[in-house]
């Protein structure tokens, strides 16, 4: 876990959590440091390479030690890649509050049930080229994996809404982070910032 250094600023939080097998650097990182340039205090949960079989025991305790490190912070938005959405909801299920949240590839459900009172608004990024989520879901739906981030938000809160309009990154093979291109990341920091109207 690594907090901003940047003291001097006391705009609104912003929390990124990453996807598995990954520690961020090339997806919620990038994006925190663009919200730093921003003049946003940013907090990046890293969780490590967790392996698969072990997403709930590992969603579950990342999102606790997500709350612990918030401290009570009363106006918290969030970004978050793949596995990450997945501590972000376990959070919102474990009481936490969040202004926007940002779900990039997410590897949840499409119907995923978010707690109603936890968010203003919730924008999913999805590309529906995404083979990691396809075979994802395929493979491991009984763990609790699903492809959010690939065919976008199925339930039924007018709060969720999906974009699918980011050009992916041609050279991607995979195309799961497919927003997380220089031109990508900052488009996004701004859509970010034009979302989040904090009271400071």
């Amino acid at each position: 876990m690594v907090v901003s250094t940047q003291k001097k600023i006391s705009g609104p939080l912003v929390v990124g959590v990453h996807g598995i097998f990954s520690l961020g650097v090339q997806s919620t990182d990038l994006l925190l440091s663009e919200l730093d340039a921003k003049g946003y205090r940013t907090l990046e949960i890293d969780h490590g390479f967790k392996p698969a079989i072990f997403a709930g025991i590992t969603a579950r305790y990342y999102a606790r030690k997500l709350i612990r490190q918030l401290d009570g912070e009363t106006y918290v938005s969030a970004v978050a890649h793949s596995f990450g959405a997945r501590i972000v909801l376990e959070a919102m299920q474990l009481g936490q509050t969040f202004e926007h949240i940002f779900l990039f590839n997410a590897a949840i459900p499409a119907d995923a049930r978010f707690p109603p009172n936890k968010y203003a608004s919730i924008t999913v990024v999805a590309n529906p080229k995404d083979k990691i989520l396809k075979w994802g879901k395929r493979l491991l739906s009984k763990l609790g994996y699903g492809d959010l981030g690939r065919v976008g938000y199925q339930g039924r809160s007018p709060r969720v809404v999906t974009c699918t309009n980011t050009v992916p990154d041609p050279n991607l093979f995979h195309q799961h982070g497919h927003a997380f291109t220089p031109a990508g990341l900052k488009a996004w920091a701004e859509v970010i910032h034009e979302n989040i109207q904090a009271p400071f």
